[in-house]
């Protein structure tokens, strides 16, 4: 009997380890359900802002970087913040930017992103990106919607 209590002791805890977010470097993710068509909408507009970025010579930011996917968390402690994450194929990170409701264009968390040009966003979105609790909202393939 002891031995079946630890076995199931052991499978639970194996099961809640496993679905730990692999984003500990960017704070934890709260666990995924799917989201509202609100946030969804929200996740199509910010991952659009992307295109906003640009470099010297007027080229998208994001095809210079050779961008496969876009990943969009929703900050769940600051209303209408959210995070990007970049990733080039094979899922590995190229950098994070924030954007808030209203701002211009994203902001840079990654300091890679911040010396290609972009505005690095202040101390306390940079705060929220290690240590609020996010909900991905989003991934994409493309910052043009429908796509």
């Amino acid at each position: 009997m002891r031995r079946l209590l630890t076995l199931n002791f052991c499978v639970v805890v194996g099961l809640a380890m496993s679905t730990l977010s692999v984003h500990a470097a960017s704070g934890p993710v709260q666990p995924q359900g799917q989201p509202s068509w609100q946030q969804r909408d929200a996740a199509v507009y910010v991952v659009s802002t992307l295109n906003l970025l640009r470099t010297p010579s007027g080229q998208l930011m994001v095809v210079k970087l050779s961008v496969a996917r876009f990943d969009v968390y929703a900050d769940l402690s600051r209303d209408d913040l959210y995070f990007i994450e970049l990733r080039a194929r094979g899922g590995t990170p190229i950098g994070a930017l924030a954007y808030q409701m209203g701002w211009t264009k994203p902001q840079a968390l990654s300091r890679s992103l911040g010396r290609l040009g972009i505005a690095h966003a202040t101390r306390t979105v940079f705060r929220a990106y290690r240590l609020d609790e996010k909900q991905l909202i989003g991934s994409f393939t493309s910052t043009v919607p429908g796509q």
